[in-house]
C-alpha cells in the first residue's frame, strides 16, 4: 500500500506541476527537483536488485520490459487523461480567461513509449521526461544487466562507459546519456 500511495503522488505531482496551481503548492512542490535525481539513484539500485533475484537472464528482456511498463504506464495514462480532461474543462470556465489547450491529436499519441524526446516534440506535463529517462533506462539495463553480473570487473568498466557519457552528453537532458552516472550510483552501490 505504501508503494501504492508513492504512485499516486508522482500523478500529484506531474498534475500540479502542470496547472500551475500555486496559492503556496508550487513552493511545496519545487523541492521535487532533489528528487528526480535521488528517484535515478534508488532506480538504479532497485532495478539491477530486483532483476538479480529474479534471475534476469538476456532471454527475459521482453518480459522484464513488459512488467516494467505495467508499473510505469498505467499512472502515466491516468495523469495524462487528466491533464486533457482538466484542460478542456478549465478553458470553458469563462472567467478563467483561458483557452483550449495546444494539444494535438499527434504530440499526445507521441506520449505512448516516450517519443516525445526523440522528435521534439513538448510534454503535455513538464516532468514526463523524467518518466522518458526511467523507460530508457530500464531498456539499457535489460541489455547490459548480463555484463554488470559477470564481473566486478565488466560492472567497473560498464559504469565507466556511464560516466564517460555522462560528461560528453550534457546538452541532451531529455536523453539517458547524460543521467547514466546518476543511475550509476545506485548501480555502484548494487555491486558492493
Amino acid at each position: 500500500m505504501p508503494f501504492e500511495a508513492s504512485r499516486l503522488s508522482w500523478c500529484v505531482f506531474h498534475v500540479v506541476g502542470t496547472a500551475g496551481i500555486g496559492y503556496g503548492v508550487d513552493d511545496v512542490w519545487s523541492y521535487g527537483r532533489m528528487g528526480v535525481p535521488l528517484s535515478f539513484v534508488i532506480s538504479g539500485f532497485i532495478v539491477p536488485l530486483s532483476m538479480d533475484l529474479a534471475g534476469h537472464k538476456i532471454s527475459g528482456y521482453f518480459r522484464f520490459i513488459a512488467r516494467r511498463m505495467v508499473r510505469l504506464e498505467p499512472p502515466y495514462f491516468v495523469t495524462i487523461a487528466f491533464i486533457l480532461i482538466s484542460g478542456v474543462a478549465l478553458a470553458h470556465i469563462p472567467q478563467l480567461n483561458t483557452s483550449h489547450p495546444p494539444y494535438t491529436v499527434t504530440n499526445v499519441l507521441l506520449h505512448i513509449g516516450y517519443v516525445n524526446a526523440f522528435v521534439g516534440q513538448p510534454w503535455l506535463s513538464g516532468p514526463f521526461w523524467t518518466l522518458a529517462i526511467e523507460f530508457q533506462y530500464y531498456v539499457v539495463i535489460g541489455l547490459l544487466f548480463p555484463i554488470l553480473v559477470s564481473s566486478r570487473t565488466a560492472g567497473l568498466a560498464m559504469l565507466g562507459g556511464f560516466a564517460a557519457l555522462s560528461i560528453v552528453s550534457t546538452g541532451y537532458v531529455e536523453f539517458l546519456p547524460p543521467h547514466l552516472s546518476v543511475f550509476g550510483t545506485g548501480i555502484l552501490t548494487f555491486m558492493f
